[in-house]
Order: structure tokens, then sequence, then C-alpha cells
């Protein structure tokens, strides 16, 4: 398509666009914009003329900022190290070495090359503030390092980076430990100016320049980047927001980098749980230098307040090419509860590369191959890691829970439970552990948005009335998906019913934790909070069938044999990833699984365009599979999952249920072409659930934020081969006479977070609906402080129906 129709398109948006256009306005006055036909990073824009003295900073609606570390060159005295003298020095007292900040930075680690007779000595480190000309008495940070009986640089690595302006004095020192011999005096190199002292509340002695030590500082600039606000679809239904992963660290890395690490070493790197998840695998983004090999996915538990590694509880292999790519590992899923901490990592293999230079640093635990525990955190800010946790039910709270308390409560009123919306995300239902005394009820359960108070809305935009009973579990309701932005909050509830005959028992009981609520009686309007332990789980988009299955049927499917399950896209989604519930009858092999697209509406399985691997064993349970890219398919597109079946006879699959909603399948010998099933297919009960990613496209920076590098803008998740263009703002705050974000009038949920003052660049979402912009930013330091915003918009479609994608807003603040 080209430009003029696409700015007339993005132009007719509002009628305030269109007059800013109209006046030469809206981007006249950078006469320096690019046209990106294939929206690659090679046709870069150039950066607008801005001043240093906007006066613009964050809107108050943003999570960060998100530091983006750009690694400057080190601080360093004597950097490349030398031979050392072996002197010693009195033990357990401190020696601490001055130093002048060079410009502003932010330390976040700083080495000493030394060297022990010990084969490894832990030695306490710290960094002082200057005090009246010496070291002040308490350190304002604190960290060890670990020498060992070769000399080299030793890290040590700040629990929080510390900013500190140009011309600062501070020192950095350790404490010679009580055992063993700590040698840090080279024979040759720069005088440092260092002091001494006591190990508490030191009366400093100094200053004293005799001595002969290398240090180096880590530190980086203070330019970072940071997302704001939700992204939105005129059609609530493009892109990939809701992700198969919980938690992501560096999730949109692309590249992984050469910085080698040890063989059979392992590395692994703590995770918050924010709710009760079962933990199914990781994937990370890594690769071999040549040929192939099988690296170790790992999970641990919390190792007791310290906050390390402990028991491992599941891993499993990744194989490895020389190609970058991100690679799953599946386990059998593992309860975590709500706010506690694990860890998941991986076992490296030779010639291992799982570093990346996008995103940012993170802590992490490393244990060498010899070694019996995790030594750290450590945290280098040119360290970075890419990785994605993968969870099941992430929504639930109180899995643990094992009945419901009998404390009844108020007839007739309101009950809505509070959820953040952590991505976007489409909910299709819910469900409460809940039950009567005796019989069974009708009780209405709704789902509701927030006020701009975050307090519940008073009409719910989705409503189920089911019957419940006097069992002990869930009831579930499920109705047509609704679209939820990211950082979002929503409510799930009940009525209770309004009869003196009906007792309800919502509150749970066991092992459970308090959860909050808003509830309303029915004669009142006002919402009152509190908190109780309720049971409750949400389900997001994706397709399923049977999804409480316990146990396969003893119908066994024909061996070397591709079978395809019918599937319907419930939305326009990116499908990645299926769970079949499915047994073997011996052994423990891993059979193939299938992705492929339906020859016509309706039609039987066609094109194979996804492919992967699904471990089995003679246990019937869920089976995931995932494949290596997600393929998209839209809303009410037949698709087909599948798998092949094994040659030999002694291994037979079931896959089938003996009762429950019967799915469609097609089946072919894997030597022929042609499917059997005719136009409709077989039908069988099948427990199966399709895993995709739908919501709307999204916005998010990679790389430094510095002067003389290059910015990475992203465009992820949109509709393929759609036009778009990158918005261009000093403010985010007010466009001309319209104060931001600005709900656009033709679209419900849909906001402008920037001004429109310049497109930046313009091109095609090419097949995967994602792009990434290259931003030079000029080597100018006048530009040190300035800050920018961005928005992507994404054009869906033309005439009548005219239908437009904005993204989140994004934020950089430059550095130097």
């Amino acid at each position: 398509m080209k430009l003029p129709i696409t700015l007339v398109a993005a132009l007719a948006v509002c009628p305030y666009l269109a007059a800013q256009h109209a006046s030469g306005s809206l981007n006249g006055s950078n006469p320096q914009q690019q046209h990106n036909p294939d929206g690659t990073v090679g046709n870069a824009p150039v950066f607008p003329s801005i001043q240093n003295s906007s006066p613009f900073t964050p809107p108050g609606s943003l999570t960060g900022p998100i530091l983006s570390p750009q690694e400057k060159g080190v601080v360093a005295l004597n950097k490349n190290g030398g031979t050392l003298s072996k002197l010693v020095f009195l033990k357990d007292r401190w020696f601490v070495h001055k130093v002048v900040a060079p410009r502003n930075m932010t330390i976040t680690n700083f080495e000493f090359f030394c060297q022990t007779n010990l084969q490894k000595l832990k030695v306490t480190t710290g960094l002082f503030l200057d005090s009246s000309g010496k070291p002040a008495k308490t350190p304002v940070r604190t960290s060890s390092m670990f020498a060992w009986k070769s000399a080299a640089f030793r890290g040590s690595p700040l629990s929080a980076p510390l900013y500190l302006s140009k011309g600062r004095v501070f020192y950095i020192g350790y404490k010679i430990p009580k055992t063993g011999q700590f040698y840090v005096d080279l024979i040759n190199g720069s005088n440092t100016t260092y002091f001494w002292g006591p190990p508490i509340s030191p009366s400093w002695q100094g200053p004293l320049s005799h001595r002969k030590v290398a240090w180096r500082i880590d530190s980086y600039d203070r330019g970072y980047t940071y997302t704001f606000g939700s992204a939105c679809n005129t059609k609530n239904s493009r892109g990939q927001g809701q992700g198969t992963w919980a938690k992501g660290i560096n999730a949109d890395a692309t590249t992984t980098n050469n910085r080698a690490w040890k063989a059979n070493a392992r590395i692994v790197l703590p995770v918050y749980a924010n709710r009760d998840m079962l933990v199914t695998g990781i994937s990370c983004l890594s690769r071999v230098t040549k040929g192939s090999a099988w690296a170790g996915a790992e999970m641990y538990l919390n190792n007791g307040p310290n906050g390390s590694p402990g028991t491992r509880v599941r891993a499993r292999g990744m194989l490895q090419s020389t190609t970058s790519r991100w690679n799953r590992a599946n386990w059998r899923p593992y309860f975590v509860r709500k706010g506690t901490i694990y860890y998941v990592g991986f076992q490296i293999p030779n010639n291992y590369r799982i570093s990346t230079d996008e995103g940012s640093s993170t802590p992490y635990y490393y244990r060498g191959p010899k070694d019996t525990k995790f030594s750290g955190p450590y945290s280098y800010s040119y360290i970075k890691f890419p990785l994605r946790v993968h969870t099941k039910y992430c929504e639930n709270e109180n899995q643990l829970a094992s009945g419901n308390a009998t404390a009844p409560y108020i007839r007739g009123a309101k009950f809505m439970h509070s959820h953040y919306a952590d991505s976007d995300q489409w909910v299709s239902g819910f469900g409460f552990r809940c039950r009567v005394a005796s019989g069974s009820a009708s009780v209405r359960f709704e789902l509701r948005l927030a006020d701009d108070k975050g307090r519940p809305l008073n009409s719910a935009v989705r409503a189920v009335i089911r019957r419940v009973d006097s069992s002990n579990g869930y009831k579930d309701v499920h109705f047509t998906p609704i679209f939820i932005p990211r950082g979002s909050t929503y409510y799930v509830g009940y009525i209770i019913p309004d009869s003196s005959s009906v007792t309800f028992y919502p509150k749970a009981s066991g092992t459970t934790y308090k959860t909050s609520y808003y509830w309303q009686s029915k004669s009142s309007s006002a919402w009152n909070s509190y908190s109780n332990p309720f049971a409750r789980r949400i389900f997001t988009a994706r397709t399923q069938l049977n999804p409480y299955a316990t146990s396969n049927s003893t119908t066994a499917f024909s061996n070397d044999t591709d079978f395809a399950i019918k599937v319907t896209a419930p939305a326009d989604m990116w499908v990645d990833g299926f769970e079949l519930f499915a047994s073997i009858s011996s052994g423990n092999p891993t059979i193939g699984t299938n992705l492929y697209r339906a020859n016509g509406p309706g039609g039987s399985p066609g094109q194979r365009v996804g492919h992967g691997i699904m471990p089995m064993d003679t246990i019937s349970r869920w089976r995931p599979t995932a494949f290596a890219a997600p393929v998209f398919f839209a809303k009410g597109t037949s698709f087909y999952v599948g798998v092949t079946t094994l040659k030999t006879t002694q291994q037979r699959l079931r896959m089938s249920l003996n009762s429950g909603t019967k799915a469609s399948y097609f089946w072919k010998r894997t030597t022929q072409s042609k499917w059997n099933g005719g136009t409709t297919g077989y039908t069988t009960p099948i427990a199966l659930k399709v895993h995709g990613r739908t919501g709307a496209a999204r916005l998010s920076y990679h790389g430094p934020a510095a002067i003389g590098t290059s910015l990475q803008v992203k465009l992820i998740g949109a509709s393929p081969l759609r036009p778009y263009g990158l918005i261009f703002s000093p403010s985010s705050l007010k466009w001309g006479p319209i104060f931001l974000p600005w709900e656009l009038p033709f679209w419900r949920r849909c906001k402008l977070y920037v001004g429109y003052d310049s497109l930046l660049t313009t091109g095609s979402t090419g097949s995967t609906g994602n792009r990434t912009i290259a931003l030079p930013i000029p080597n100018d330091k006048n530009l040190i402080h300035v800050r920018f915003y961005n928005q992507f918009w994404v054009l869906e479609r033309l005439g009548s129906q005219f239908e437009m994608s904005w993204t989140n807003g994004g934020g950089v603040r430059i550095g130097g």
C-alpha cells in the first residue's frame, strides 16, 4: 500500500488529526521523515530535532521505569591487572580506595584484581560515600566477592544500583578476612589513594598513597525506556497480547550474543509467583556454536529465608542447534503458591550461548561443575538472560483449598472478586469453589469492569445463571470471550440467592489465604471492601474440549498414522501449541505433533504449518507440545492439531475418553496423502486444550537509550500484512488543545497516548506481524535527559468498515 493512502487512513481517525494535517503542522516540520515500505531495520528514520528544555515528564500511569542499561566502559585503575606482590596486611580491617566519579553514573558492580592461598576465600566488600574528606562510618552498599588461587578480577555486584553524579567522591574496598591470605597489591602500576580502619565504625587512617591496586567499576548511564497504557484493536481480536507464559525475562529478545559459559555449570534465575500457579516448563533463547547438544532445563525451590536455590523439583532436556531460537522444555506441572519465590534455569552443555544484548539485566545464581551449591545472586549490567516461564491456570486463587466453610453470607448480596490483567487477554469464563447446604439452587455469576476508582461498575458485561448443588467442587461458567486490556482490573463474582430456603457457602476451607473482594447488600448501592479466603479460577481465551478429563478409554489408535483433530478459532489467534489428554500402552517414547490449515472453509486437513514433539508414558494425563513459531488463524477459521503415532505395534496411543464432548477428527497413513473422514470426519470424545495468543499489538523498546547509540522500537503481535505507522512526540501530557491520553471518538477503549506531532516511519507488518525500527540517537550532549514518546498504529481495514489498531505508549529518557 502506498504511503498517501496509509496517511489518509491514519489522519481520518479524528477531525483534529485531519485539521492538523491540512495546516501542515502534523509532519511538515519534519522534512527528514522517511517511508519504510518493507518495515525493515535498514530504512531507519532520522532522529527528530527536539529541545533539551522539554518540560514533559512520564505520565503517572507508567509501570516502570524499566531501565535499559548501556555499558559505557568501566572506570578503572590499573585496569589490566598485573603481577601480585603477596604483601600481607592486618586481618579483619577495612581498606578502601578513593574514586572520583568522572561522569553521572549508576554503579552496579566493582572488581578487584586479587588472589588467595586457599582454594576459595570469601571477602566482604563495601562502597562508602565521602564524609568531610574521609569515608563515611558505614558503607552505603555492602557485598562480597570470592578470591581464588588464580589471580584475576573478582566481581562484587551491588544488591541495588547506586547513582552518583559527576565529581562525587566515594570509596570502594574490602575487609581483610580473618582466615587465609588475601593478596591484592601489584608489583607495578599506578598508586592508589586509600584509607584503612577497624571492622566496625572505623576511625579511618589516611589518606595514604604508597600501594598499587587494580580495580574496575561497572556502571551505566541514566537513560531508560518504559511503556504505559493499554493497546487496543477495533476488531478486539488482533495480535498476541496473552501469551502461554506467565512470566517473561527479556521475553521478546531475538538473538544471543557470543558470551561463553563453562560446560556443565548451572545458571538459575529467581521468579516471584504473583498468584497460585502450575509451572509447566520454560523456554530460553539459546544456541550452540557447532553441531547440536542437549541443555538441561531445571526448576528449584527456594532454600528458606536465605533466598537461594534449594531442592531441584523438575528437570527436562532442550535440544539446541546453531540457530538462535526459543527452545522449550515441558515438564509435569509443579504447583507454586502465591507469594513464593522459585528458580528456573539451565545446565550448560558445550559451546552454549544463552545470554543476549537485548533487554535488561536480572539477578542470577551460579553453580560450577564441581560445586555442591549455588552462589549469588550476581547482577551485571552487561549480562542479560532471555527466559519465558510457562504456567497453567495462572489466574487461580487458593488452588490448595479442599472444600467450603459452613459460613453463610447475606442473602441477596453481591460479591465481586478483583482480578488484575497482567497482559492483554480474552476472558472466556471463571469458576468458584462453592456449594449450597442441600439440594440445588440457581445462582447468577457475573463479570464486571472497574470504574475510575477501581471499584466494580453497577452493571455486568457478562452474566450466566447456573445451578449450584451441594457437591464439593468448582462451579464453572463460560461465556462469549470478552477482551480485557493489560493493566486493567476487572471483577468476577456472584449474587447470593435471596431465598430463606437456600443457604449458600462460597468461602473456601483447607489450605487457604485471604483474597480481596467488594460486596454490596441488596438494599444499598455502596461497595464495601473486605478480604476472606475464596477459591476461584479464570479461563482465558483458548479452545478447549473436556478440560477436566481424568482417564482415557482402553481404545487403542492405529500405529504409523497421522490423526488431525478439528478446531475452530473462537477469536483471531496465534496458535503456538496444544495439550492432549493421552497415554501410551508401554514405555515412555516421544511422538510427533502437527498443526494443519484447513482445505477451504470447514474442509479436511491441508498444509502442515507447525510441528513439535510430545513425550508420552503409560499414565493418562495432559501432554503439552509447542510449535517453533506461532501461526495466525482468523476468528471462525477451522484448523487442525494432531499427532503421528509410532510405527511399532507394541506402543499404542490412547487419546479417547469414555464420555464427554465429541471432537471431529481425520486420519491417514503416514505413507498416504489423502485424509480419511469425508467432509465431516469421525467423532469421539477427546480432551484437548489449544494454546493461542490473542489481544492487541504492542510497542516495546530494546537496547540502549543513550546518545551515540541506536534504540530499537518494536511492534509486536500486529495483524499480518497490514500498514503501520510510528508516531513521535515530545509530550505524553498534551497535544495541541487535547489532554492526553485521549479516548479516540470512533472506537471504545482505543486511546492516543502521545501527541501526533510527527510520523517517523511507515511500512508493512509483514507475514509475522512483528517489526523492528532502528532509531539512531545522535551523539549530541544537548540531548542528554531529553524525553520523547512513541506509539504505533496499524491499519486493519479501509472502506466502509474502517478499522485501526493502536498500541500502548512508550517513553524514552536519553542518557549520556
